[in-house]
């Protein structure tokens, strides 16, 4: 098994409308903006490579490229480091602190770079990402790690860098401390109440099409009864387990995932709305994990893709 970085163009305009499909035959009223930088970076076991590629076609994008996987070791001796191809650097900063520059991001060949960092030591020398000249990170001139084990993973954007915080050994997942209205299994998808934002929900299509009210969601990390406080997954970006109402077959890797019209629960298949009910289509992220059980794990994105009308 290896994992590695994919690397995807926008097919034919950069501007892309979702595909038919996901509307399942009515037009979708929410498209994908324009895209000012039409490439994607999706990172994966490369045993899932022909399932990724057909739904990134699905998608409207075609494969263009592979990362190399490579990984290097790097100390105080080498600061400043500038990566080349490598996508992790293990980082021993015991010598001293260690500063990662990298260079413009118009100087990439591959428009979308990723680059994941870890300090690997104990020490209190910090690891610092560095942008080139003006170029940001998150908003900020740099970045840096301070414990041993954390990790955070660099996603270039068309004019700055954009972060991914990975937790130190030992700490939990990104997640968001909340109070349950109904009980939670781990895995469930919940929508967040933000008129009261400690409290969270089961997730279904209709609390979707309200985003005055929950607009933002995640995954329960774990069993918790109504009116329990718990803590759910928020981070784009995560691989995080999700419960299907039916266990997907490990040929089902690379798949899209979408909410299903069971409060809470995923699918593979685009639900069908009742007749003559509006609902928003929602695709929960990427199928990475399945293993025979109904919570395998998906790259976790959720994002309303379509409104479907009555």
């Amino acid at each position: 098994m290896a994992i590695k970085t994919y690397y995807y163009k926008a097919s034919g305009n950069a501007s892309i409308a979702l595909p038919a499909l996901l509307a399942i035959g009515a037009a979708p009223v929410v498209t994908l903006p324009t895209l000012d930088n039409p490439f994607l970076a999706v990172t994966v076991d490369s045993s899932h490579k022909a399932d990724l590629d057909a739904a990134m076609s699905d998608l409207g994008f075609a494969f263009v490229a592979e990362g190399v996987g490579k990984e290097k070791s790097i100390t105080n001796a080498d600061s400043p480091y500038t990566p080349g191809e490598e996508l992790i650097l293990l980082v021993d900063a015991t010598a001293g602190p260690v500063s990662v520059t990298v260079p413009a991001l118009a100087t990439f060949a591959i428009a979308t770079r990723q680059i994941k960092v870890v300090k690997t030591d104990v020490s209190v020398n910090a690891v610092t990402f560095v942008p080139n000249g003006v170029e940001l990170v998150n908003g900020l001139a740099s970045y840096s790690l301070a414990n041993q084990y954390e990790s955070a993973e660099f996603v270039s954007g068309p004019v700055q860098w954009h972060l991914l915080i990975q937790p130190a050994a030992g700490a939990i997942a990104p997640s968001l401390p909340v109070t349950t209205t109904s009980a939670l299994l781990a895995g469930d998808l919940v929508a967040f109440d933000n008129i009261v934002p400690s409290q969270t929900l089961l997730a279904d299509p209709d609390i979707s099409l309200v985003p005055v009210r929950y607009d933002a969601r995640g995954v329960a990390v774990a069993l918790a009864g109504a009116g329990t406080p718990t803590r759910v997954y928020t981070v784009p970006g995560q691989r995080v387990p999700v419960r299907f109402n039916v266990a997907p077959g490990l040929a089902d890797n690379g798949k899209r995932v979408y909410l299903s019209s069971i409060a809470g629960k995923a699918t593979l298949t685009p639900p069908v709305p009742p007749p003559g009910s509006t609902y928003a289509l929602v695709q929960v992220g990427i199928l990475v994990g399945a293993n025979g059980t109904t919570t395998p794990d998906v790259l976790f994105q959720f994002n309303i893709i379509s409104i479907i009308p009555g």
